[in-house]
């Protein structure tokens, strides 16, 4: 894909909105559950030099939803609402598939939309690895029995999402950004608060991470969740090269956070 693109209609992995059409068994989505997504994340410093690009667009079009910085995340895979035996039969499962596939060199890129509703920034990089690896993911996720969606693969960072707006002008601004090439190298599974981040916006809960391309020997290690505290981003460290999960900010007072630690380090 270009580095500006325009589609005239919703696609990617909107998760957030439950924009998504979905197949395979629909049971587990009816029944209560864990609202689950799998993803790659960007290291704080390249979020960082994108967020900046985005600083004036944000401005020129404030009605927008924007999404936050500390919660960018390349999405995989949505699974829906997952109930305790699926979810524990896809962490095996991310293991599995994570060791299969190696660290992928990245970068953002450009940018475009979704009709009226999705301004995005562009991917480049190993972009066929990248598929490779979300075709890994969906197919785990079937063997776990859970529904996956139908349309190709289209990598993307949602930067913002809008009711009806005309997002070609902020194209055309994203058209000559180039950011800097970073390395994912861990999958993530995510949970989705929906309407429990700033603003009635959705809060993301790392639960676990795999490294990719880890030998067996190492991979056995899936680490518990770790969850940032509100604003402050480890700016600078040591995972500047890395993915870093998104961090989950606290929920309002009326809703309750998520059961999980909240020390620093592996998802």
């Amino acid at each position: 894909m270009p580095p500006s693109c325009d589609l005239d209609r919703t696609g990617g992995q909107e998760h957030d909105q439950g924009e998504v059409r979905l197949s395979g068994t629909r049971e587990l989505v009816e029944d209560a559950g864990v609202r689950l997504f799998v993803a790659l994340t960007p290291p704080d410093v390249v979020a960082e030099e994108l967020a900046a690009r985005v600083v004036p667009l944000r401005k020129l079009a404030p009605e927008l939803r924007w999404s936050r910085p500390e919660q960018w995340h390349l999405t995989l895979a949505f699974l829906g609402e997952v109930r305790d035996a699926a979810r524990n039969d896809m962490v095996s499962r991310l293991e599995r598939a994570a060791r299969r596939h190696p660290p992928l060199p990245l970068s953002f890129a450009g940018g475009g939309r979704f009709g009226s509703r999705v301004l995005w920034a562009g991917v480049r990089g190993d972009r066929k690895a990248l598929r490779r690896l979300a075709e890994s993911v969906r197919a785990a996720a079937r063997r776990a029995h859970l529904p996956v969606e139908e349309r190709p693969y289209r990598p993307h960072l949602t930067l913002a999402r809008a009711a009806d707006v005309e997002l070609r002008p902020l194209v055309k601004r994203l058209a000559s950004f180039e950011g800097q090439e970073w390395v994912a190298e861990e999958l993530h599974l995510v949970r989705s608060h929906l309407g429990a981040g700033p603003g009635g916006t959705a809060l993301y809960e790392p639960l676990a991470s795999w490294p990719l391309g880890a030998t067996a020997a190492g991979s056995h290690d899936t680490r518990a969740a770790s969850l940032d505290k509100a604003g402050q981003g480890q700016h600078g460290s040591s995972d500047a090269a890395r993915g870093r999960p998104p961090s989950a900010l606290p929920a309002p007072a009326d809703v309750p956070p998520p059961a999980a630690s909240r020390t620093r380090g592996g998802t």
